[in-house]
């Protein structure tokens, strides 16, 4: 069997990765990369009854997993042969489905509450299932790194937001809309608007905000623990900080960190938490 590649050499998950410890690695990796390959289909699927035939797919493959079946994906005949580490938690894999197949649609987001829901169990999933993982058993841990995890997750799906608005689909909650004058039409007839744009950039500085707190609030003792979500939340952070630092921001396009950059912080991040 051909080892599958788990993860993009520069990518964000790749310097959090590098700060796990080795025997969470793999099957860390095996789960992020079993969420994108799940969480694609409905954006790689323009048919809705497609979507479902593929998530029905998934589903039989779950099931030949927690019946120690031969498994058909590389990736999860991956996780079946690193059972004997770690095995990947199938009742996650199940979450994972079902949320996807609740995005098929374009959800109805009203409030913050719902978009909350919306992350944590759709983008943020992922992350949240690691920090399992890593877990302190602090409160005050748990909550600071819940709230990097968040934070992070919009910051990427804010960087799809031009995608997003093509195929009619908007991710903001109808009182976030309201505060600028806005409805979803509008978002989606005009995404380059003034109106839009004056949204999106409250919304980086909010996370500017929102991930400095977090960071300065993780308590020491846990710092180092948490190392791959202090770097995963000041990978985020430098993010936002370049995108706010353009004259309004783009959503016709995704803006990144150069890998060297990337790499500085991490390393950065690694020293001042030893």
């Amino acid at each position: 069997m051909t080892t599958p590649v788990l993860v993009t050499e520069g990518s964000i998950l790749y310097y959090v990765s590098l700060n796990l410890p080795e025997s969470l690695k793999t099957p860390v990796l095996l789960l992020h990369a079993l969420h994108g390959e799940i969480n694609r289909i409905p954006v790689t699927c323009s048919d809705p009854g497609v979507a479902r035939i593929k998530l029905e797919w998934w589903r039989e493959e779950l099931h030949r997993m927690r019946n120690q079946q031969a498994a058909r994906h590389p990736l999860t005949q991956a996780s079946q042969s690193f059972a004997n580490i770690r095995p990947i938690d199938t009742r996650t894999l199940e979450v994972i489905i079902d949320e996807t197949e609740q995005r098929i649609m374009p959800p109805d987001l009203r409030t913050r509450d719902d978009w909350r829901a919306f992350i944590d169990a759709g983008p943020a999933l992922p992350w949240h299932s690691t920090a399992a993982l890593l877990d302190t058993g602090q409160a005050a841990t748990r909550d600071c790194v819940s709230n990097l995890i968040r934070a992070a997750s919009w910051t990427e799906c804010l960087q799809d937001f031009g995608l997003q608005a093509r195929r009619g689909q908007c991710y903001f909650p109808d009182e976030s809309l309201r505060d600028f004058g806005l409805q979803k039409n509008d978002v989606l007839a005009e995404p380059g608007s003034d109106k839009v744009a004056a949204l999106l950039r409250n919304e980086y500085g909010q996370l500017v905000q929102q991930l400095e707190h977090n960071d300065h609030s993780l308590p020491r003792q846990d710092r180092r623990s948490q190392l791959p979500f202090l770097v995963l939340g000041r990978l985020s952070l430098a993010l936002c900080r370049e995108i706010l630092r353009m004259p309004r921001p783009d959503p016709t396009c995704r803006t990144a960190l150069t890998p060297l950059r990337r790499s500085w912080i991490t390393w950065r991040t690694r020293l001042t938490n030893r």
